[in-house]
């Protein structure tokens, strides 16, 4: 793993470490973002995620296919632990605790049809508006709530991407029986990298915000590529986190059940795509 690696991991930012927004100044006393505008902030963890998914995909092991009924797919999972020791220092100089990243890829006909999706349908709902649209098509998800967003400081072009965002989201998800309902706090960076690329990428935040229900606070990262190769007419739908939902659950709990779990995004995705040509016939 890169040692330039700061940004995309399973540690939580400080609010203060995050661009400063006037909806946070209760949280952000002091100024501790290393970058000047919000805009270099969200190509920094960018192309952090772009790099990393990129060299993760070419190492990862621990290979397993898989398939959804909502898709023709298979869905490739991979995992890969990083050592502690192979970890950049935290900021506060203290040693990083171990990670297990996990990773979904599926290759899909750039077609709008049942169980796969056209170019302009995965930016619809994986680009556009990605969080609301996850909370839609996710049925754990309870809520989700935008805290607020940087989109009126982004200029059209920064750092060779276009269509940059940069926002600050609560993710409520309802957990199974006997378990209590968990938050994430995320900030999430999303920008086009070509014409044929796009990248999102959601970093966990400390949740100083006041929760709107009942929850354990728990905390993700994850980074998702997707891109068209218009030669073949296919689509690389590629999704990398390691996670900790946090509470009583021991981590070794939950682990394995975080491949099936990214894999079933797949089916879910195509299902509600599949449902808007439905009702629009």
């Amino acid at each position: 793993m890169s040692s330039d690696q700061i940004y995309t991991r399973l540690e939580r930012l400080q609010m203060e470490e995050i661009p400063r927004h006037s909806s946070l100044r209760t949280w952000q006393r002091i100024n501790a973002c290393e970058f000047d505008t919000p805009a270099e902030f969200a190509c920094a963890i960018l192309k952090e995620g772009q790099k990393f998914i990129t060299q993760y995909l070419r190492d990862a092991t621990g290979t397993t296919k898989r398939k959804t009924p909502a898709s023709d797919g298979i869905i490739t999972i991979r995992s890969k632990l990083y050592k502690s020791s192979d970890l950049p220092a935290r900021r506060d100089g203290h040693t990083r605790q171990d990670e297990r990243w996990t990773s979904r890829s599926s290759t899909h006909e750039d077609k709008s049809a049942f169980r796969t999706a056209s170019w302009d349908e995965f930016n619809a709902v994986l680009f556009t508006d990605r969080n609301r649209n996850e909370g839609r098509y996710t049925p754990d998800i309870l809520e989700v709530t935008e805290v607020c967003n940087w989109n009126d400081k982004m200029p059209q072009l920064e750092d060779g991407l276009t269509d940059i965002s940069l926002s600050l989201w609560a993710m409520y998800h309802k957990m199974p029986t006997f378990l209590s309902n968990r938050r994430f706090m995320v900030i999430v960076a999303t920008a086009r990298f070509s014409d044929n690329m796009f990248l999102t990428v959601k970093v966990p935040v400390e949740p100083v915000h006041n929760s709107t229900r009942p929850c354990i606070d728990g905390q993700y990262v994850s980074i998702e590529k997707v891109e068209r190769f218009p030669d073949s007419r296919e689509i690389q739908w590629d999704m990398a986190t390691a996670s900790d939902a946090g509470g009583m659950l021991p981590l070794w709990v939950q682990r394995p059940g975080i491949g099936p779990a990214i894999a079933k995004d797949v089916g879910l995705v195509m299902k509600y795509l599949h449902s808007f040509r439905v009702d629009s016939d």
